[in-house]
């Protein structure tokens, strides 16, 4: 899948678990923003490489590389840095929530996702 698709805003979303991407790529979908998807934190470093990217949404627990690892990476880059990234969890304890925005998110999410907070939230980060 490219990272952009015509004159839609692409959205990078990093999870292992496909039924995950799948919820948020219709999410997306309901407000003209394509999904671009990404299995753990490394792939989706690579994926940023291809540029297009407007936004992440990332899963802290994955393998091959966690959240909050492709999270310091992104915010350490000089050419990703700007980019928010709206992390998510199935855990709700306050310290993944702390750390998540140490380490520079923009947003912190508990799954299963909050439809409206959540789009209000991709809308705010694509303007």
């Amino acid at each position: 899948m490219s990272g952009y698709n015509g004159d839609r805003p692409s959205v990078l979303v990093v999870d292992d678990e496909l039924a995950f991407r799948f919820l948020v790529r219709e999410y997306l979908d309901m407000i003209d923003v394509t999904a671009v998807e990404a299995e753990n934190g490394a792939e989706a470093l690579d994926k940023l490489k291809q540029g297009n990217v407007r936004a992440i949404v990332a899963d802290i627990m994955m393998p091959v590389m966690s959240g909050f690892e492709m999270l310091e990476r992104v915010k350490s880059n000089e050419h990703t840095r700007t980019l928010p990234v709206i992390m998510v969890t199935a855990n709700s304890a306050s310290e993944m929530r702390d750390r998540s925005y140490q380490l520079g998110a923009s947003s912190f999410f508990v799954k299963p996702l909050p439809l409206d907070e959540f789009l209000s939230e991709i809308k705010r980060c694509l303007h």
